[in-house]
């Protein structure tokens, strides 16, 4: 076994420095082991300030910090040249917005691949979940959809859009009060809420 020390009788200041002029390159032939109170720091140049960080807690618990001291810029990118997998054995994934632990959402791996996607919002009720495709929202369920617990709220508008072959549309058009339509893929407008939709069910079956 080789051991290279540096001591700073007086403090922790006895650093070690390696500058090659060129690749560093190490070969063990077991494991790399780096230990400093549990952390290691990454530094690129001499700016102490910007960093990267892994951290070791008592228990094994890894954490991943990076660092920009002057603004926001200390991005993560993840590059595998093959899948990323993400396999927690609780089944749980959080996603905390900064140092908040009491707001977050929530991902819920289950049995059979189950998944559930909760948010919370520890002092209200505003966790709420938005979802913005620049493109269509296309769910493929391989039985039916399931709404509990709750409404189902369909923002008005002056029509239908576009027509797409095979496809209808259920929308809700601006009125006072406003109306429950349906348009088919030929672009015929239906209405399906109100006095005349209640009389054409009646009239024409």
């Amino acid at each position: 076994e080789t051991t290279i020390a540096t001591a700073d009788s007086d403090g922790v200041a006895g650093h070690l420095k390696i500058a090659p002029d060129g690749n560093l390159l190490i070969e063990p032939v077991g494991s790399v082991m780096i230990t400093s109170a549990g952390r290691t720091d990454f530094i690129v140049t001499d700016n102490a300030d910007d960093f990267g960080r892994i951290a070791i807690d008592e228990n094994g618990g890894m954490i991943i910090q990076t660092t920009d001291d002057a603004a926001a810029a200390a991005h993560m990118i993840l590059q595998p040249d093959g899948d990323c997998t993400i396999s927690p054995k609780s089944g749980h994934l959080y996603v905390y917005d900064s140092d908040n632990a009491s707001d977050y959402a929530k991902f819920d791996i289950g049995g059979n691949g189950n998944l559930e996607i909760s948010t919370i919002d520890a002092a209200g009720a505003d966790a709420h979940i938005t979802l913005k495709p620049d493109g269509a929202a296309i769910f493929e369920p391989a039985t039916y959809t399931i709404f509990q617990n709750g409404n189902l709220h369909i923002g008005e508008k002056a029509s239908a859009t576009t027509d797409i072959a095979g496809y209808g549309q259920l929308w809700v058009k601006t009125a006072s009060p406003n109306n429950l339509y349906f348009t088919d893929d030929d672009g015929n407008d239906k209405l399906i809420s109100g006095v005349s939709s209640i009389i054409s069910v009646m009239v024409f079956g």
